[in-house]
């Protein structure tokens, strides 16, 4: 009984080790959108961990190291969702009776919503933006005409400059009495931060001596496998440690019980 605690500390400790390793990336997150998440770190090669929480939902854990790449390879695919209100959100069953005004202003802002939710549906869209501004009577009776502005950020790999025109149509479609003259289109690449290593193709025949001589590049210092390396070791040396660490403790332990 006694070997079998003492088998079960070890287990323990084993996997405190392994966990103290992740960081926690994104948590609350229904079950369909962190499994999307999770299929587009592992196609970068990502380290990620899918761990359930309460309430249903589950979280997502990466390693220390590959934080940031994780961070920004999401961002490039729009991920997580951005949350928006729905109708229940703005019109709760429970609410008091508000303005004609305030009714306006929430069915505007709920049609925003919906076509924000439109854009991104398609690909490449990183983001969406979209802000209506509804005709108004002026105190001289003339009804001003109503206006959309559209801010997307999208993919530089997808060439969604050349669906401008279906972007318009669809926010002229959407809003009553809207003039094409009256919707504004903004569209941005977005910068990215991170790009996986490409892998350098062997060559397909060995050049001979005199080919070597006559087109050897200079000589470029190895800063970025020094610090690969460097790097290597750093963490190599910190788990060793937390493992000598460990050990030291469960001696101290069986010591103890002795």
């Amino acid at each position: 009984m006694k070997s079998f605690l003492q088998g079960k500390k070890w287990v323990w400790l084993l996997v405190l080790f392994l966990s103290a390793c992740k960081v926690e990336l994104y948590s609350n997150l229904p079950e369909e959108e962190a499994n999307r998440m999770m299929a587009v770190l592992m196609l970068k090669k990502i380290n990620a961990d899918k761990v359930p929480i309460k309430s249903g939902s589950v979280a997502i854990h990466v390693d220390k190291g590959q934080f940031v790449d994780a961070v920004e390879v999401l961002r490039q695919n729009g991920l997580p969702e951005r949350k928006r209100d729905g109708m229940n959100e703005l019109f709760p069953s429970n609410q008091l009776v508000t303005s004609p005004a305030q009714e306006q202003a929430k069915m505007v802002y709920l049609k925003e919503q919906q076509l924000e939710k439109m854009l991104s549906g398609m690909d490449g869209v990183i983001l969406s933006m979209v802000s209506i501004a509804e005709s108004k009577e002026t105190n001289s009776r003339e009804v001003s005409q109503p206006s959309a502005s559209v801010f997307i950020k999208y993919n530089p790999e997808v060439n969604l400059a050349t669906r401008e025109g279906e972007i318009k149509s669809l926010i002229h479609d959407a809003i009553p009495n809207l003039l094409p003259e009256n919707i504004s289109v903004v569209m941005q690449a977005a910068v990215f931060r991170y790009s996986a290593s490409v892998p350098t193709p062997i060559a397909a025949a060995v050049p001979t001596s005199a080919e070597t001589a006559a087109h050897r590049p200079a000589k470029q210092p190895a800063t970025s496998s020094f610090t690969e390396s460097a790097d290597i070791r750093l963490w190599l040396f910190a788990g060793l440690s937390a493992l000598v660490l460990v050990l030291g403790a469960l001696f101290l332990l069986r010591k103890r019980e002795r």
